[in-house]
């Protein structure tokens, strides 16, 4: 027989213990021969055996209470467990499938056409839905870039529309006069420049003021024409890309608040562990059910903060003097909790000395923390964009 310690006995409980030294005794004094040939060779049909007849015993529970054979249509474990979830447990329209380029994927706009809809806005004296107010407006199944309705002083009421053209891909004729250089742009598409002109004049022809800017004739004007230079000599509006769910996404999080810690006289140090935290939330906690809800900002309809149930894009000011930073930013490649943006992107090790506009943070998040940053204190100063969701 081996020696006895090659069975591991430290690691067996005292019960264990004591049984196997009663059966390694009985093996010596019987003068038991070990053959480690055959002995691999035996565990190794039993452990064979033992894995057969619980993998058919796993497949008979399953299919009972699943109702379908797991070996045939899944890899993993996990992923039988989310087919049984999908199958028998996951409702209709229960989980919304977020298109591709996020909600307002399809509602692209320039910065200059949004800042040329900001000059129209002000001139006008009134707001124009834009993809940034309350999204594009669809209009003969076609989005235009702003829309705007019109109440005059005999009580008719304008209905406007607002078209801004870049010069490349309208295919502006002062810009690109050349018609072999059109042709081998546009390749075999029909000219960009004959459908822009079409839909114009469909649009009036259905009762619609159509007001257009090509991208050429806004650059002259905001270098030539008074109205424009007065305008954007006062104008400070930044803008930022649209909401990306992604970006509240930040995965796991470490910090070490101490390196080494000592314990003083009387004062115990404890060690704290969550276990299983990443399922119970699944199990206990609440998850979003269909599409959200999309709400831009100076949306009157906006629920009150305190009821959001989803992610928001916003600036926030953090306090100076907070000791665990709620808000997670994302710069330099890393994932900080700063109380200062500008001393963040700087990695400064310095105390900070910035004013309250450079310590300023934007940034995407779920609405749960929001909640618990303004109960630190920290101000919501406002919000891009925000996607409610039922819960």
């Amino acid at each position: 027989m081996p020696p006895s310690d090659t069975y591991f006995t430290s690691t067996m409980s005292v019960k264990e213990k004591k049984l196997f030294e009663k059966w390694y005794t009985d093996q010596v004094n019987s003068n038991y021969t070990f053959n480690f040939k055959e002995e691999i060779i035996s565990y190794c049909i039993s452990d064979v055996q033992i894995l057969r007849e619980a993998l058919e015993s796993f497949r008979k529970l399953f299919m009972e209470t699943a109702e379908f054979d797991p070996l045939t249509e899944c890899l993993t474990l996990s992923s039988a467990c989310m087919a049984n979830f999908r199958k028998n447990h996951l409702g209709r329209s229960r989980i919304g499938i977020v298109p591709r380029g996020g909600y307002r994927g399809r509602q692209k706009s320039s910065i200059e056409s949004l800042e040329w809809l900001d000059y129209e806005s002000d001139k006008l004296g009134q707001t124009i839905q834009t993809n940034e107010t309350s999204g594009e407006k669809r209009i003969l199944n076609r989005y235009v870039d702003g829309y705007a309705e019109v109440t005059h002083d005999n009580g008719i009421v304008e209905k406007r529309i607002y078209q801004y053209h870049g010069c490349y891909f309208h295919l502006c004729i002062k810009c690109i006069p050349d018609e072999d250089s059109r042709r081998r742009i546009r390749g075999k598409n029909p000219c960009p420049y004959e459908r822009t002109k079409q839909t114009t004049q469909l649009f009036r022809s259905e009762g619609y003021t159509v007001i257009e800017k090509w991208a050429c004739d806004f650059a002259h004007d905001r270098q030539h024409n008074p109205d424009y230079i007065n305008f954007f000599k006062n104008y400070t509006k930044k803008r930022t890309p649209p909401l990306n769910l992604r970006d509240a996404i930040c995965g796991g999080r470490t910090s070490a608040l101490y390196t080494h810690l000592k314990a003083k006289p009387g004062q115990k140090i404890k060690f704290y562990d969550v276990c299983s935290e990443y399922p119970h939330c699944q199990y206990k906690m609440a998850y979003p059910e269909g599409h959200p809800t999309i709400f831009l900002e100076n949306d009157p309809l906006t629920p009150p903060v305190e009821h959001w149930n989803g992610v928001l894009k916003a600036t926030v000011l953090p306090p100076s003097d907070l000791y665990l930073p709620v808000l997670p930013y994302k710069c330099n490649s890393k994932l900080m909790f700063p109380l200062c943006r500008t001393c963040a992107e700087t990695m400064s090790q310095d105390v900070c000395s910035h004013t309250d506009e450079q310590r300023m943070l934007t940034g995407t998040w779920c609405a749960p923390e929001m909640h618990l940053a303004l109960k630190k204190n920290i101000k919501l100063l406002h919000y891009m964009s925000y996607t409610n969701t039922q819960l």
